[in-house]
């Protein structure tokens, strides 16, 4: 569908490849110059793999039709891609709206004559080709295949199953055709979802008898904590001894309060990367429906599917129930929503209130398995760090100035006891560093908290000394 005209009704002509974001790979949008061709680039470590999809116009058997003329400008446009890309292995796929069947087409015949310069190949003639149909005309009340997968030479001996999936939740006339390769792909927790956060304590959820059990809990658990008696003895400001004894302790502490919180506090369900968003009244509205739909599908495919028949009828109006609730309730989500949270602040409190109002707002971020072109955690992190070292050093400074005046603040901060003498001392370096970079402001933070601590530790030792004498 051209974007800039002016256009009633349903959309049409638009494509799109979607690929799950757990892939540690790189995946690279190509440019495409048709609006109805879209392709994408993945390297792996085996090599490149090149994915295409197209939605081509309606099929006719009229030589020099403007649909004709459009089809093999789309052809055209992914030769053109294939030569640019110069990938040896490539996956082209999509509604090419023609039955390799029909003799007297003349988009076939393209096809055909496509498929043979490009050196690609069709999956029909494989043993694992199981499809029936991909297209059903509820008005005709015919079938035919329309969606074809087309992958070049290299690939016909990774090709798995070809297969259709006739879901009777799709609002499409189209039926869903899939694709199964042999081709090592890595991913993140093979292909298990990537928890966004465990679940977290619900507080305002908790009850008088919550907080108390939570009390009891915690106190059971610390009985057998020994306290680090030694640590708590030793007046030595400069101690490093007990370190690892206070952090053991702390660490045994925070364990011990996140298990009772667990066992007595309610929590919320884990939150997953890529959640969907929830249909309001999904279980009052949309589910029944959801379900009537899936059981006359179910009794439609036991009789082979018929096209014609009581149980064809059943099985449409069903599934037209279904998307035409799903439909009015996207629609009218924010009203559904209102409504909803309307009722919560009328018979359940304002607890529940605030709680519809944050899945309202709601939380679509997912983390990036890809930064970069780094893939693991590590290399991410180092890349950020890289960056932010190249942004804090971007302006530079007179070293020696810098030391010079480092120097003389730990010359002065232990001989001087004159409190504004060294503020002004430090306001002074302050100054002086606003001349130079953000960098420089951090680093003479870090050097005056270095400095704070001198100090402290020396106050210390001379109340010591003056204790004893």
């Amino acid at each position: 569908m051209p974007d800039d005209e002016i256009h009633v009704g349903r959309p049409y002509g638009g494509c799109c490849i979607i690929w799950n974001s757990k892939l540690k790979c790189k995946v690279s949008p190509l440019p495409c110059g048709n609006s109805r061709v879209c392709a994408i680039k993945i390297d792996l470590s085996d090599g490149p793999l090149l994915l295409i999809n197209a939605y081509m116009p309606c099929d006719t058997q009229v030589a020099y039709h403007d649909n004709q003329l459009v089809f093999e400008e789309v052809l055209n446009d992914v030769a053109d891609l294939i030569q640019i890309s110069n990938i040896d292995r490539i996956v082209f796929g999509g509604d090419f709206n023609t039955e390799l069947s029909r003799r007297a087409s003349t988009h076939t015949r393209s096809l055909n004559q496509f498929v043979t310069n490009e050196s690609l190949s069709f999956l029909s003639a494989l043993s694992c080709y199981e499809v029936d149909y991909t297209h059903e005309s509820d008005a005709h009340g015919t079938r035919s295949t329309l969606d074809h997968f087309i992958v070049s030479s290299q690939l016909v001996c990774s090709v798995n199953r070809v297969q259709c999936d006739h879901n009777a939740l799709s609002s499409s006339d189209h039926t869903a055709l899939l694709l199964s390769l042999s081709i090592s792909m890595p991913s993140i927790t093979n292909g298990q979802s990537v928890p966004r956060r465990g679940p977290v304590p619900l507080w305002p959820k908790a009850t008088d008898a919550h907080i108390a059990n939570y009390r009891n809990s915690l106190s059971e658990s610390t009985e057998d904590l020994t306290l680090p008696y030694e640590a708590l003895r030793c007046d030595s400001p400069q101690c490093t001894a007990h370190t690892e004894t206070i952090l053991s302790y702390y660490n045994a502490l925070i364990s011990l309060c996140l298990s009772s919180g667990r066992r007595s506090i309610p929590h919320s369900p884990v939150s997953r990367s890529g959640s969907r968003r929830s249909v309001p009244f999904w279980s009052t509205h949309v589910r029944p429906l959801k379900d009537s739909a899936l059981f006359w599908h179910a009794i439609w495919k036991s009789c082979d599917s018929p096209t014609t028949g009581a149980v064809a009828n059943i099985r449409r109006s069903t599934r037209a129930k279904y998307h035409r609730a799903i439909r009015y309730f996207k629609q009218n989500d924010q009203l559904a929503r209102f409504t909803r949270m309307g009722e919560y602040f009328v018979n359940q409190g304002r607890d529940d209130f605030w709680t519809e109002v944050q899945k309202m707002r709601g939380n679509n971020s997912a983390t990036p398995t890809i930064v970069d072109d780094c893939l693991s955690e590590d290399d991410i992190a180092l890349c950020f760090r890289e960056k932010y070292n190249t942004l804090y050093n971007s302006v530079g400074y007179v070293p020696e100035e810098m030391a010079r005046l480092r120097q003389e603040i730990e010359a002065n901060a232990y001989t001087k006891q004159n409190v504004e003498y060294f503020a002004n001392l430090c306001a002074c370096r302050l100054s002086k560093k606003r001349k130079y970079k953000l960098g420089a402001v951090i680093s003479f933070f870090i050097d005056l908290i270095m400095i704070i601590i001198k100090l402290k530790s020396k106050r210390i030792e001379i109340i010591n000394l003056q204790k004893y004498n």
